[in-house]
């Protein structure tokens, strides 16, 4: 038997250890959440997905919590932007590789601001490990704000005062950044050129929050009588806004008022024809506007269906500027011994002016005058009983009053105590409009040569 050798061959089996079956540790990642437009009431989502990945070869827990918090950014929890969570959590399913996605409610409000974010940060939550472990939310405004400025009504005040119109510039809606806008003033009615008002540019500013701003323009007081005024704010180039009501409207109110009066005349008649009583209005102040009056005459002692002056009624119109106007009436002379007489000018239904002393007392001074005079009178005393001397008084000139005068008889060279005849005395009385009295003497008759 032929012995043959035979080499041993060896050959290795290693022997790999298995990994022991164990809890997975899944990776989790948070992606950024997608922009959210905030809406201007209630709340709106920011919604953060998770990425999940699980390593092979281990055992799943199955499901676990995923510890987060959120964290301030350009946007606040304390002053409302979203609602902030402190401590929150999500469950994830390491099996199925999910984990649940972190939801944050973002408020909505009207404040004009810019873009703004927070952000959500992923906690320790064993078994996971991370990768990213901060999400950012942006938060997109929606909101608009506009810029207008009211009107403002002044009352001009006295000369040499200034009082401020002030007129009220207001946002829409409040900004989280400051806002601008550019003013001046502009003639309306009101210029700077007649002293109504004093020219005003210059810019509003808006503070973040604020809502209301004032411009304030000095008006210039004076004594004119003038129609109520008006002049105007313009507002430009606004940044952080858009122009709503751009035009202010500035109104002046007058406050002054002239006042009419009408003086006393006093005329001396005349004998004939007609003397003109001239009684002057005037205004106490100049004004802007016309003004106007009536007038009419009325009768006093002197009166007008008497022929003592003539009637007139009309309007005076006193031009801008003008202070002093004139009411002209005739007063007609006669020969008639009167006492003084007046009659009135009465104003009325002013336009422009109020009334003041509204009469005036025109008075009509007597230039005529009438004389006393008694006749002569001869008389044969006959033989016996009695004869009258009949004396005539006269007047030079009519009366229009009554006019009275005594008489007496005294003696010459006849002498009552000779008995020549019978002393007489009494009073003489004319009325109106008579010029002729007689006063009678008894003369006694006699044979005495």
């Amino acid at each position: 038997m032929k012995l043959v050798r035979q080499s041993r061959c060896l050959f290795l089996v290693a022997l790999v250890a298995a990994a022991a079956p164990g809890w997975a540790q899944p990776m989790i990642s948070i992606q950024d959440a997608a922009i959210v437009v905030e809406g201007d009431t209630g709340t709106v989502n920011a919604v953060f997905n998770l990425d999940v990945t699980i390593a092979m070869f281990t055992k799943a827990k199955a499901s676990f919590q995923l510890n987060y918090r959120t964290r301030d950014g350009s946007a606040t929890a304390a002053s409302g932007d979203y609602q902030a969570v402190t401590m929150g959590s999500v469950s994830c399913d390491d099996v199925a590789g999910t984990c649940d996605p972190i939801v944050v409610q973002v408020n909505g409000d009207t404040t004009v601001e810019s873009l703004e974010n927070f952000f959500v940060d992923l906690l320790p939550s064993p078994p996971a490990t991370f990768g990213d472990t901060e999400g950012e939310g942006t938060i997109q405004d929606n909101d608009t704000t506009t810029v207008s400025i009211g009107d403002a009504v002044v009352t001009e005040g006295g000369a040499g005062t200034t009082t401020s119109a002030v007129f009220t510039v207001t946002l829409t809606n409040p900004s989280a950044s400051p806002v601008s806008v550019q003013y001046a003033t502009r003639d309306g009615t009101a210029t700077v050129g007649d002293g109504d008002y004093q020219s005003a540019t210059g810019q509003v500013l808006f503070a973040p929050g604020s809502t209301s701003e004032t411009v304030d323009v000095d008006v210039d007081g004076d004594g004119k009588v003038e129609a109520n005024e008006s002049f105007f704010v313009d507002l430009t180039t606004p940044v952080g806004a858009t122009l709503g009501d751009a035009e202010g409207e500035g109104t002046i109110t007058n406050d002054d008022v002239a006042t009419l009066s009408i003086g006393d005349v006093t005329v001396t008649e005349g004998d004939a024809g007609t003397v003109d009583a001239m009684f002057t209005v005037t205004l106490s102040r100049t004004s802007a506007l016309p003004v106007m009056v009536g007038y009419a005459t009325r009768d006093g002692t002197a009166t007008a269906g008497g022929g003592d002056y003539q009637t007139a009624t009309g309007q005076i119109t006193f031009n801008p500027g003008s202070t002093s106007e004139t009411v002209t009436v005739s007063v007609n002379g006669d020969q008639v011994v009167e006492p003084d007489e007046s009659f009135f000018v009465d104003l009325g239904n002013p336009a422009g002016a109020t009334l003041a002393d509204s009469v005036g007392e025109g008075s009509i001074q007597n230039d005529d005058g009438t004389t006393l005079s008694i006749d002569d009178v001869s008389v044969i005393e006959g033989n016996g009983g009695a004869t009258q001397a009949v004396f005539t008084v006269t007047l030079s000139a009519l009366s229009a009053g009554e006019v009275t005068v005594g008489y007496a008889t005294r003696d010459g060279t006849a002498t009552t105590a000779d008995g020549d005849y019978s002393r007489v005395t009494g009073q003489l009385v004319f009325a109106p409009g008579s010029t002729s009295q007689t006063i009678a003497v008894s003369v006694s008759g006699d044979s005495v040569v």
